[in-house]
C-alpha cells in the first residue's frame, strides 16, 4: 500500500512536469520545467522501474505506467538530436581551411578566482573571448590575458550583465546595443576573417525567468528572436554566441533556430550542460555558439570550472572562404 502510495504521488509529479511546457505561458514557473528535460526522462525511467512491480494491481496502475512510458518516449525525443546517435547538422571539419577558436565563459560576476580564467585562455589561446556577467574588477583582472587582444569591445557592469569582448581577429563596426532594456546590454560585431571571408557576430545574455530575475520571459524570448529576425536577412556568414538563458532544446531556441536558419554543433555530438557548474545532477545547457552553413566544427568542448556557476565553453570552426551563406 505504501509503495503503491509513493508509486501514484511520484508518476503525477513527474507527468505533470512533462505536460507544463505544453502551456504556452511567459510565467517563470511554466518556463523554468523546459529546463531539467534529461533529468525528468531520468526521473520518468525510475519511477517506471518503481510501478512495474505493481502492474496487476489494476487497471490505474497501468494507466499511470502507460502514460508514464509515453513521458519517456516524448523526453528522449527531445533529447535524442543531442546525442551522438544524431545526425550533425554542422559538419565536422576536416582541417584543410583556417581556423576560429572562441572563448565564452560566465564568469559569475562575485567570483573572485580570477586566476582560473586566466590560466583557461593562456592555455587554450582562443581567437576570441566573449565574457559574461563581469564589472570593473573583472576587466581589471583580466587585462594581462588581454593584451594580446588588440580588439576588444568593453561594457562592465554591477548588474550581473556587463560585457567584455576581446578579439585576435579585426572587428568592423562594433556596435554595443540594448534592443530590449538599458541595463541588458548586447554587441554585434563584423569579424574580418583570417580567410578573407567576413562575418557577423551577435553576443547576447538576455535575462532568466526566474523568481529572482525576470517573473515572465519575454524579455528574454523578444531579444532573441529579433536577433534571430535580423539575422534571417543576412546573406553573410554569421554566428550568435553567449549565455542565452535558455536550454537547446526548448520552444524559443527552436524558434530561433527555425526563423534564423543557423545550427546548433551541439546537435549530434552531445548536450555539453553548462549549468549549474557546482550541482552535477542539475544541469543543463545555457551557453551556446551557433552558427550559419557557411562553418564547419573543428572541436567543441566544455572547459574545466573557474569557480563560476557556469562552465567555460571552447568552440573552433573552420572559415568560411566566401562571404555568401
Amino acid at each position: 500500500m505504501i509503495l503503491k502510495t509513493i508509486f501514484f504521488t511520484l508518476a503525477a509529479l513527474v507527468i505533470i512536469a512533462t505536460l507544463i511546457p505544453f502551456i504556452r505561458k511567459d510565467h517563470w514557473t511554466f518556463r523554468v520545467f523546459e529546463f531539467p528535460r534529461l533529468q525528468k526522462l531520468v526521473f520518468v525511467l525510475f519511477v517506471i522501474a518503481l510501478g512495474t512491480p505493481l502492474l496487476q494491481d489494476g487497471f490505474i496502475v497501468q494507466l499511470f505506467l502507460g502514460t508514464l512510458i509515453v513521458c519517456a518516449i516524448y523526453l528522449f525525443y527531445l533529447i535524442f538530436p543531442f546525442t551522438p546517435l544524431a545526425k550533425k547538422t554542422v559538419k565536422s571539419s576536416k582541417g584543410a581551411h583556417s581556423s576560429l577558436k572562441i572563448l565564452i565563459s560566465n564568469v559569475f560576476q562575485d567570483n573572485d578566482r580570477y586566476d582560473k580564467l586566466r590560466d583557461r585562455i593562456n592555455a587554450e589561446d582562443p581567437d576570441i573571448i566573449f565574457l559574461l556577467e563581469t564589472n570593473g574588477e573583472w576587466k581589471n583582472q583580466i587585462k594581462s590575458s588581454a593584451k594580446d587582444y588588440p580588439f576588444k569591445i568593453e561594457y562592465p557592469q554591477d548588474n550581473t550583465y556587463g560585457l567584455l569582448f576581446y578579439s585576435k581577429i579585426e572587428l568592423l563596426e562594433p556596435e554595443i546595443r540594448f534592443l530590449i532594456k538599458k541595463e541588458y546590454p548586447s554587441i554585434k560585431a563584423t569579424l574580418k576573417l583570417k580567410s578573407g571571408a567576413e562575418c557577423l557576430f551577435f553576443g547576447v545574455h538576455p535575462p532568466p525567468p526566474s523568481p529572482t530575475e525576470k517573473t515572465y520571459s519575454t524579455d528574454r524570448d523578444n531579444e532573441l528572436w529579433l536577433i534571430a529576425k535580423e539575422v534571417e536577412d543576412i546573406e553573410m556568414p554569421v554566428i550568435v554566441a553567449g549565455d542565452l538563458n535558455d536550454v537547446a532544446w526548448s520552444f524559443t531556441t527552436d524558434r530561433f533556430l527555425e526563423i534564423s536558419k543557423l545550427l546548433d554543433p551541439r546537435k549530434g555530438r552531445g548536450i555539453f550542460a553548462t549549468f549549474h557548474a557546482k550541482v552535477p545532477f542539475m544541469r543543463w545547457p545555457l551557453d551556446h555558439l551557433f552558427c550559419s552553413k557557411d562553418f564547419e566544427l573543428v572541436k567543441m568542448g566544455r572547459l574545466k570550472s573557474i569557480n563560476s556557476d557556469h562552465f567555460p565553453v571552447l568552440i573552433e570552426l573552420s572559415e568560411p572562404l566566401s562571404r555568401q551563406r
